[in-house]
């Protein structure tokens, strides 16, 4: 049996948005987090400021700035 995965998209890498993402970051439910942003600097920094707390979770998350 394969793994189910559940992949998240936030749109917009404000507060509120990297917030949500951090939470879900933290509970291990998705699989996948995808960053939206319009500037892409943006979304891909919040994207490595993410991947920094993985170190501190069981599980993996594949994270994705964009």
């Amino acid at each position: 049996m394969s793994e189910a995965k559940f992949k998240v998209g936030v749109v917009g890498c404000g507060r509120v948005g990297m917030t949500a993402a951090y939470a879900m970051l933290l509970s291990g439910t998705p699989t996948e987090i995808v960053l939206v942003d319009r500037n892409k600097e943006k979304a891909e920094g919040e994207k490595l400021d993410l991947e920094h707390a993985l170190s501190l979770l069981d599980g993996y998350v594949n994270i994705v700035g964009t």
